[in-house]
């Protein structure tokens, strides 16, 4: 939200409002930015739209023309080019808005908002697993159809009361080193 209280005393009390939509915009002081430049141009709301001959092909879009008029009495008025068509009798038909550098003045930006921290847990400080024990012996063999014993250790382990505690890893380390 973007207010100026000097654009609201200007214009006697009455408060002028409009909302945009940034759905691409993520910084919160690139969309400050985009209001400011909003509000100040809703300030200079004139838009022209006039036939030119050939020569009016010399512009482009986004070019800042003067313009001049005896009618409201403009002597090289600035206007920004929003649209050119070419008719099909070599003229131009051309619509530009009113165009003031000041527009792109920007004030001092506010600071962003800060994000209340969650009561969540850190997801990066997993506790470790307790309670471990582990069981071998003649108890843990594994024995095999066809007669072939399988040495096995059991593993026990309190169940985990981290909410990120999902899955876990457990290895195993030979006499020569080498994990199994």
């Amino acid at each position: 939200m973007l207010e100026s209280t000097a654009l609201r005393a200007v214009d006697n009390g009455l408060i002028l409002e409009s909302k945009i939509d940034l759905p691409f915009t993520a910084n919160s002081y690139r969309a400050q930015n985009i209001g400011q430049l909003t509000l100040n141009q809703s300030r200079f709301g004139l838009v022209v739209k006039f036939s030119a001959f050939q020569e009016g092909l010399r512009c482009e879009v986004g070019d800042v023309v003067p313009i001049t008029h005896s009618t409201p009495g403009w002597t090289a008025k600035l206007f920004r080019i929003l649209q050119i068509e070419i008719k099909d009798n070599d003229e131009v038909y051309i619509v530009a808005r009113e165009y003031d550098a000041s527009i792109y003045t920007q004030s001092v930006l506010s600071p962003a908002a800060i994000v209340a921290k969650s009561n969540l847990p850190d997801p990066f400080s997993v506790l470790g697993v307790s309670g471990l024990s582990l069981a071998s012996g003649t108890s843990e063999l594994l024995r095999l159809g066809d007669g072939s014993v399988i040495s096995r250790i059991r593993v026990n382990w309190a169940t985990p009361t981290d909410i990120y505690a999902q899955k876990g890893q457990i290895g195993m380390k030979n006499p020569r080193g080498n994990l199994a």
